[in-house]
């Protein structure tokens, strides 16, 4: 074969650029106009026993001016499943719904009781949807938890992300991602709980005020607006607390203190902060942080965790960790080694209070072992004893158990005084 000449090969070579040109990119690609990124889903069960889907789309704004005056679009739609509201929902947008970007799932009480594992099949499934979404549940309507505009974010998805990432800080909800549920419910002895998000009123404005400070001058009579007037309350948005679940059903919920109880029980604790009752003559109260905290679970031994063994045995929670004052309204300043020992036992005793009352709530309420003892026993035995015999049983088990905690908390940091400051007659 002769060899090519120099024209010849230019000409090959521009050819080659060509179809590289044409030929690559995705066959599926669109333009991004015709995209509409969801920040936000909710799912509840509508009062006909159907499934209602919700979701929170991002609009781009005209100008920059006018950014904030377009929070986004939301949209909502019915059917017999949630990929029949899906479906419906589609119909509805101009833009094609991409849920690569959602940052909540907003989940009403009512289908959350009814069981979440149709929902959680079909997002499972979704190659869009994000595992790292937060999941939440809501008593209120998923509606007007996402009709919420806060002064912080104009958009109610965003606003809930945010508001996540300092409830986990403070330990007033746990973290609830989608991968971290979905996780969970494989095991009869690790329950799932998810944060609380719920509809509050938003502190009244003290008064509408100009520039200069003066009262905001109502019609032509020149009288400054009085406090109250104007705009109605609106609503805000609080997360605090959690829903405990059994399997893929919610069960009850628990308080921001119940739920600070079950993440220091299972070593998810960040912070804690209360206020100590100060017994004595003294009185007054302290305010306390709990920073550093770590839970061991003492179980029988291996030979008694059987499916007849282990009901009715004794389960003990030691609680270890260190405590730091953060105010003291008291007369006792807790300066000397007596003072900080006896704080650091009352202290202790509150503690073991809640647990002991977080206990009793968990197997005599919600009869769900959120605890998650069941998993510690599962860790301790062999595959075969917990699969075949306790597994199937533990649910039962889990009630019969005498579980004790024992806290021991020690009081290390005052802070930057040792005494409160003191005025002088």
């Amino acid at each position: 074969m002769p060899a090519l000449g120099w024209p010849m090969m230019a000409v090959v070579c521009l050819l080659c650029v060509v179809l590289a040109f044409s030929l690559s990119g995705c066959w599926d690609a669109r333009d991004i106009d015709h995209i509409g990124f969801v920040m936000g889903m909710g799912v509840d069960e509508s009062d006909d026993g159907q499934t209602t889907v919700w979701v929170q789309m991002a609009l781009p704004s005209p100008s920059l001016e006018k950014a904030g005056e377009f929070p986004g679009w939301m949209g909502s739609a019915t059917g017999s499943t949630i990929m029949e509201a899906m479906s419906v929902l589609n119909t509805k947008s101009a833009k094609t719904l991409f849920r690569g970007h959602v940052r909540v799932l907003v989940i009403g009480e009512r289908i959350a009781r009814k069981g979440l594992r149709p929902i959680l099949d079909f997002l499972a499934r979704d190659s869009q949807f994000r595992y790292n979404s937060w999941v939440v549940v809501t008593s209120d309507p998923v509606s007007k938890v996402f009709e919420v505009e806060a002064e912080q974010e104009n958009m109610a998805s965003a606003y809930i992300n945010d508001m996540m990432r300092h409830a986990i800080l403070s330990s007033t909800a746990p973290q609830s991602r989608f991968r971290d549920f979905i996780s969970t419910l494989g095991e009869p002895g690790d329950q799932p709980i998810l944060a609380r998000v719920r509809l509050v009123k938003a502190d009244p404005a003290e008064k509408d005020v100009d520039e200069e400070g003066q009262g905001v001058k109502e019609g032509g009579s020149g009288s400054p607006k009085r406090e109250g007037q104007g705009k109605p309350d609106k609503d805000d948005l609080a997360i605090s607390g959690c829903a405990a679940l059994h399997g893929d059903s919610m069960v009850g919920w628990l308080t921001p203190e119940e739920t600070a109880m079950v993440l220091m029980v299972r070593n998810k604790l960040k912070e804690y902060s209360f206020i100590h009752e100060v017994p004595g003559p003294e009185g007054g109260t302290v305010g306390v942080q709990v920073l550093r905290s770590r839970a061991t679970t003492e179980l029988p031994p291996k030979d008694e965790m059987t499916r007849t063994g282990l009901p009715g045995s004794e389960v003990r929670i030691r609680v270890t960790g260190r405590v730091y004052i953060r105010e003291v309204t008291s007369e006792e300043q807790f300066a000397t080694v007596k003072a900080s020992q006896n704080l650091s036992r009352g202290v202790s005793e509150q503690i073991e209070r809640e647990m002991k009352s977080l206990i009793e709530t968990a197997q005599r309420r919600l009869g769900s072992d959120i605890l998650g003892i069941g998993e510690a026993v599962r860790r301790r035995i062999s595959y075969y004893t917990w699969e075949r015999e306790v597994a199937p049983e533990w649910n039962d088990i889990f009630k019969t158990l005498r579980i004790v905690p024992e806290v021991s908390l020690r009081v290390e940091r005052q802070g930057t005084t040792m005494t409160s400051p003191r005025l002088r007659d």
